[in-house]
């Protein structure tokens, strides 16, 4: 076999007027230069940092990006009254991150006011009673239903003891923090503060609003100690949990128990 000598190769790169100069220092090429790395420092370094600190998104933060830069329609609130609903105690339960959702009574109680929720820009129903039917009722005026018990006396009958209890109450948060919800019960009243007591809490898109304690349901808050301890990582997580807000839950209801004079 026959080898054959390989040449070394040697650039000979001239200026205007050096030799064997790489490349060009004239004021014309420091400019072209600079302009080239203003360019990649603004429109690629930037989302170098993104990739590295935030990875990939989970569904929740990925949904609430979204709906950031999306503009999403708003709830009309001159239809949410008694006057066009014909149901009692009907008010918006807005917080930063859900704007567009409401309380009061049960469309159960007048199914006509169906036609106007939707109207304004509900989209899902969440049904704190069980109502008999009303899932069909709400389903053929166009929107979504989701059931969620909750009691007069709070967790007595809903424990939380099963799996099953844990999902329904995950999906419960997650439905409110789609947003454009109504929720309610037999007259908007304490079924319902409780329901929104358990999502002030628990609900990262919710923990803006108002804690919905009342006298009536503060005697509760020592249930939801022992709701938080049965939850595991992965509930946490559907829920949109992050390591600063799981700290923090503790000694949040740790402090509203003070301030209200509650212990467990």
């Amino acid at each position: 076999m026959k080898v054959y000598r390989i040449n070394q190769y040697i650039p000979n790169f001239k200026s205007q007027d050096k030799p064997k100069v790489f490349g060009y220092d004239d004021e014309i090429s420091k400019q072209r230069r600079a302009a080239i790395r203003e360019h990649y420092s603004n429109q690629t370094m930037p989302y170098y940092g993104i990739l590295e600190k935030e990875g990939r998104l989970e569904k929740y933060e990925l949904d609430k990006l979204i709906n950031d830069l999306c503009k999403v329609p708003k709830v009309d609130y001159n239809l949410m009254n008694w006057n066009n609903l014909r149901l009692y105690n009907v008010k918006p339960i807005q917080s930063k991150l859900t704007p567009n959702s409401y309380r009061g009574q049960s469309p159960f109680e007048n199914p006509s006011s169906l036609k106007t929720i939707k109207k304004a820009g509900v989209k899902t129903i969440v049904d704190l009673c069980g109502y008999s039917g009303f899932e069909d009722v709400v389903r053929k005026n166009g929107l979504e239903y989701h059931f969620f018990r909750v009691d007069d006396d709070f967790l007595d009958g809903m424990g939380f003891s099963t799996d099953n209890d844990l999902d329904n109450f995950v999906k419960f948060i997650r439905t409110m923090q789609k947003d454009h919800v109504y929720i309610g019960c037999e007259y908007g009243k304490y079924k319902t503060d409780n329901a929104l007591m358990l999502n002030h809490f628990f609900n990262p898109a919710f923990e803006d609003g108002s804690s919905y304690v009342t006298m009536f349901n503060k005697l509760f808050l020592p249930d939801l100690v022992g709701l938080y301890n049965k939850l595991r990582p992965e509930h946490k997580k559907l829920m949109g949990w992050t390591k600063e807000f799981d700290a923090n839950f503790m000694p949040k209801l740790k402090k509203v128990m003070k301030e209200l004079n509650v212990w467990y």
